[in-house]
């Protein structure tokens, strides 16, 4: 229930977000005064638009992690999920035989970007304070993490984005100390290997 409540929180941001983004990109295009026929091309495209855009976001899965690790991957697929949309709202404007400047496109299409992922980004760091502020640090179970590769890695990642586990890893224990230099690369504040294993 609680992760509907969220989706439709997003649902109406990224409504909103986008019924912005043509509104300013016609108000740029035409230095503040918007041009009539334009402005009734979106006045009256407006809902259909946003209807094509919020469609594409669902195939591309952009409600489904509600970007909880603000990956590079999921920024690309942000990136293309705007497009493809932006691409499918030109199609559908000239079958309907209208269109708007082809500056406004361009605009359109790096607001959405900015817009859709800042929503993300932003969701994702009230999360994290909200998840912090419930989960203080002496309630947190201390951990030690076996291995301090690539898997020791990814087990540190799921830890850091999780705030709901209430745990906080405390350092790596590893047969190999060089590792300490791949851990740094990610994950400076617990890549401490306290310990050696010995077989």
């Amino acid at each position: 229930m609680q992760k509907k409540l969220r989706i439709q929180f997003l649902l109406i941001l990224d409504m909103l977000a986008i019924v912005f983004s043509y509104y300013i990109s016609l108000w740029l295009r035409f230095d503040g005064i918007i041009e009539k026929q334009y402005l009734d091309v979106f006045i009256n495209s407006i809902f259909v638009i946003v209807a094509i855009k919020i469609f594409v976001f669902f195939i591309f899965k952009l409600y489904n992690s509600l970007w909880e690790y603000a990956s590079v991957e999921e920024l690309i697929n942000i990136v293309i999920a705007v497009i493809v949309a932006n691409v499918c709202v030109v199609s559908y404007l000239f079958f309907i035989q209208t269109h708007l400047p082809r500056s406004v496109y361009v605009l359109v299409t790096a607001f959405d970007i900015c817009f859709i992922g800042a929503i993300r980004f932003l969701y994702r760091v009230i999360r994290r304070l909200k998840n912090n502020s419930l989960t203080g640090e002496k309630y947190r179970k201390r951990i030690l993490v076996v291995g301090a590769g690539a898997a020791g890695a990814l087990v540190a990642k799921e830890f850091k984005y999780h705030s709901n586990i209430k745990s906080q890893i405390i350092g790596f224990i590893d047969d190999d100390l060089n590792f300490s230099c791949h851990l740094k690369k990610s994950f400076a504040k617990d890549s401490k290997i306290v310990g050696r294993i010995y077989f």
